[in-house]
């Protein structure tokens, strides 16, 4: 069941743990902050064992100092954490492919401790990926689901569930036979998630196909087929990058990034390998509460996972975090195109 359910490379809208008092463009980009303070918390998430309904316990290391943890979810679940309660803070949450095919999204408030359980998607085919975004620009996180084009389906389609209690709504996006990947971002910086495809073109190259909240229909093209999706505000204007990690014949990752203030980069971080426990995982978050995403790492080791965080200037930070078998909660949220169970 893990595997009908993908997490993809999603919202970058997200309200994820940025301070309640902040703009809409600083709302609008994730930070993954566990303690309020503005700055990503390193995290990583270790299931009790390798069964599918085995308990699932989530680790922070504070960027404040300190440490925390909370038992929420089974490994079986994808994990989906947001800012759904509007207070600054990460949520733990997951979703849970019922045995109908129906998703049922559970999240633990930060706010008051409670849990939301919430039936949102799915149907017959069991296949809708869930869409982490802020899609009214509440500063809460909205439940979404995007239905692929499957079992005669011409065409893709998201359903936005508003966290303020208005109605669902959708949108027809994408083309079967088309192999589109879906995701959302702030592509045009007002503190809204955006709705979007990219689709492979005959040359391999990546074609994005983007429905802006305010900019209207936009159309790059950036990145090859096999590239990992790396998204997140790496020049600090409140605005969705295009940033694309590509993994070179000697295995090293390139990061490519297209900005939307103008202009590009190409930096060398981080290794790819053969197994999923030879892999560094990508984490890229804002975790110098710079409001820049910064390039990041999680690299498995066999007695200790390492964060390897290229800051603002350029030099190495090395945070000794995890265990091999984990998964960092900034990389289940960024991963591409599947979800990876330890």
């Amino acid at each position: 069941m893990r595997k009908a359910l993908v997490v993809l490379t999603v919202s970058l809208a997200v309200t994820i743990g940025v301070a309640p008092g902040a703009s809409a463009a600083e709302r609008s980009q994730p930070s993954f902050d566990r303690d309020g303070d503005g700055q990503a918390d390193i995290a990583v998430t270790r299931a009790a064992s390798p069964a599918l309904d085995a308990p699932v316990t989530w680790y922070f290391a504070l960027s404040a100092g300190g440490f925390t943890s909370e038992t929420f979810g089974n490994r079986g679940d994808v994990q989906v954490p947001a800012d759904y309660d509007g207070d600054g803070v990460i949520d733990a949450a997951v979703v849970r492919l019922l045995p109908s095919n129906q998703l049922d999204w559970f999240i633990h408030r930060s706010s008051d401790g409670g849990v939301t359980e919430a039936p949102f998607g799915g149907d017959a085919d069991g296949a809708d990926t869930p869409i982490q975004g802020d899609f009214d620009g509440d500063g809460k996180a909205d439940l979404a689901v995007y239905r692929p084009p499957v079992n005669g389906k011409p065409h893709g389609q998201f359903f936005v569930w508003p966290s303020g209690g208005g109605p669902v709504w959708s949108l027809l996006w994408g083309d079967a036979g088309a192999n589109d990947r879906p995701f959302a971002g702030d592509f045009d910086g007002d503190g809204k998630s955006d709705l979007g495809v990219r689709r492979p073109d005959t040359n391999g190259d990546f074609v994005w196909f983007i429905a802006a909240s305010r900019a209207g229909f936009l159309n790059p093209t950036f990145g090859h087929d096999q590239d990992l999706f790396a998204p997140g505000d790496y020049d600090g204007d409140g605005t969705t990058d295009l940033v694309m990690v590509r993994t070179l014949p000697n295995k090293d990752y390139r990061w490519f990034g297209l900005m939307s203030s103008g202009g590009a980069f190409v930096t060398d971080w981080g290794h790819g390998g053969n197994t999923i426990n030879t892999t560094d995982r990508l984490v890229p978050a804002n975790y110098a509460g710079t409001g820049r995403t910064q390039i990041a790492v999680w690299r498995p080791d066999p007695t200790a996972g390492i964060f390897f965080v290229r800051n603002d200037s350029g030099t190495a930070i090395t945070t000794s975090f995890g265990i091999t078998g984990d998964i960092p909660v900034v990389y289940d949220y960024v991963i591409n195109d599947n979800a990876v169970a330890p």
